[in-house]
């Protein structure tokens, strides 16, 4: 979902689950803080994605 750099270093943030992002609360370039929360995520129906 995003990458995150820290001390020259970058971390992936991975989702915990397949969805769809509905709303991002952060932008490139600023600081954010341990358990800050920087997307919002709607699961996927895993029954609506087999039928589709």
């Amino acid at each position: 979902m995003a990458i995150l750099e820290a001390m020259k270093m970058e971390f992936s943030v991975q989702a915990p689950h397949a969805g769809t992002v509905t709303a991002v609360y952060c932008r490139a370039g600023r600081m954010v803080h341990a358990g800050q929360a920087l997307f919002a995520l709607d699961p996927v129906d895993a029954c609506a994605e087999v039928a589709a």
